[in-house]
């Protein structure tokens, strides 16, 4: 079976590869069979490895690309074939966040895939997360977050999105800012560090803005 995951709702794709998770996999052997990948790290080479895996006393094994469009052209003819005849025991889901009807790609994978629906995209900015970031709405800043990312933003200029963004408002106390700033710096030097995925440090930089 392989899904398309579509549109800006990145909790609600979430908890629709939860209830995969739980349907299909043995918790006590999750972490064999169930990769999480990335489109510009991904390898062809490994992605065929990936899915030829036998899955580890679990009905299933569970594979999931993000920003499928990004993939390199090698890894999108391979798939084109492979959704064809998609291996059995495998569940594969290409999730990306908005869907081109007039993508070459798109166009010849949809007639073998079940898609599921998760919004459509409109605009955001940086200027958006900071008004969800003021209201402390951390269920709509975490999935303009996502949006964000999966356009291509990058980490530093998010950052610098909401640094500049601070900087500049004068109805924050100082006492305020410096906190969101320290919190902002710690973020920067846990990803440049590699301590830390971009997208996790800028989840846990968004989750203590608005909850703590």
């Amino acid at each position: 079976m392989v899904y398309l995951f579509y549109g800006e709702d990145e909790i609600a794709k979430k908890r629709s590869l939860e209830s995969l998770k739980k349907k299909f996999l043995n918790p006590a052997t999750l972490e064999f069979n169930f990769d999480l990948l990335h489109a510009k790290e991904t390898d062809l080479l490994v992605l065929q490895e990936i899915l030829s895996r036998i899955p580890l006393d679990s009905p299933r094994r569970i594979v999931i690309i993000k920003d499928t469009l990004r993939l390199s052209p090698k890894i999108k003819d391979f798939l084109i074939g492979y959704v064809k005849k998609p291996t059995a025991d495998t569940i594969l889901i290409l999730d990306l966040y908005q869907r081109k009807p007039q993508d070459a790609f798109l166009k010849a994978i949809m007639p073998y895939v079940k898609i599921l629906n998760f919004g459509e995209a409109e605009y955001v900015s940086t200027f958006k997360l900071c008004d969800e970031l003021e209201r402390k709405r951390i269920t709509p800043a975490l999935n303009i977050l996502h949006r964000l990312l999966s356009c291509g933003e990058k980490a530093e200029r998010i950052l610098g999105g909401l640094r500049y963004h601070w900087e500049r408002n004068t109805a924050l106390s100082p006492q305020e800012r410096a906190r969101r700033l320290n919190l902002l710096l710690n973020c920067d030097i846990d990803i440049k560090r590699g301590r830390l995925r971009p997208e996790f440090s800028l989840e846990k930089l968004l989750v203590n803005l608005c909850c703590f």
